[in-house]
């Protein structure tokens, strides 16, 4: 139970995602939200990853590294799993390289600012 409490209260993560592109040529088509981890959910963790990737002809994320971190490999395997599952539509091109994209993570707590704005099942819009 207490760990059930915990998902519901700390467990909800505030996402963003933000694609750093020149020329805005990729837009995403389905854009996976990455799960929280359980080791970040157990630490209180709030912080961010910044990765870069390619997208393929088929839309899909490639060649995917992380370039920045607030904590090393805490949040890194959610969000690359989450790129994996994600697509990508690029404009004007059949492929992109060098995409940069940032996922800030932050824990929610009852009665904080950031549960005021658009939330979803596991993660919230800021």
């Amino acid at each position: 139970m207490k760990r059930l409490v915990l998902f519901l209260f700390a467990g909800i993560s505030a996402f963003t995602a933000n694609l750093a592109l020149a020329e805005n040529i990729v837009k995403p088509v389905l854009d996976v939200t990455p799960e929280y981890p359980e080791a970040a959910l157990r630490r209180d963790a709030s912080g961010y990853v910044v990765v870069r990737f390619d997208v393929s002809v088929e839309g899909k994320a490639e060649n995917i590294s992380v370039i920045e971190a607030s904590h090393e490999r805490l949040f890194d395997s959610a969000v690359k799993s989450a790129l994996l599952r994600s697509t990508f539509e690029v404009e004007g091109q059949e492929s992109a390289v060098n995409i940069e994209r940032t996922y800030r993570f932050t824990p929610l707590r009852e009665n904080n600012q950031v549960a005021e704005n658009w939330c979803h099942p596991g993660f919230c819009v800021i």
